[in-house]
C-alpha cells in the first residue's frame, strides 16, 4: 500500500510519515510506504484546515450530507494528542 499525503503543511506530512512509518515496523507482512506523487499511490490523505473541512467534503462527496458524514474525516491533533 502507498500513501500519499496531500496539503501545504510540511510538518503534518511529516507526522503522517512517521506514523506510516511505525504502522510497517510494527505490522508484519503489510507492505506500507509513502508515496512519491498521488498517482503512484492507493491511498491519500487530504490535509485541510478546521475552517475548510466541510467545503472540502462537500466539494469531494457533493452536498449530500449522507455521504459528508461516511467519510468520517479524523483530525490527525485529535488522534495523537497534539
Amino acid at each position: 500500500m502507498r500513501v500519499f499525503a496531500e496539503g501545504a503543511r510540511h510538518d503534518r506530512k511529516e507526522q503522517i510519515a512517521a506514523i506510516v512509518a511505525d504502522v510497517a515496523a510494527k505490522v508484519q507482512h503489510l507492505d506500507i510506504a509513502m508515496a512519491p506523487s498521488s498517482s503512484a499511490a492507493n491511498v491519500t490523505i487530504n490535509l485541510v484546515r478546521d475552517r475548510d473541512l466541510y467545503r472540502t467534503l462537500t466539494s469531494s462527496y457533493g452536498g449530500d450530507p449522507l455521504l459528508a458524514r461516511s467519510a468520517m474525516p479524523v483530525r490527525l491533533s485529535q488522534e495523537r494528542g497534539l
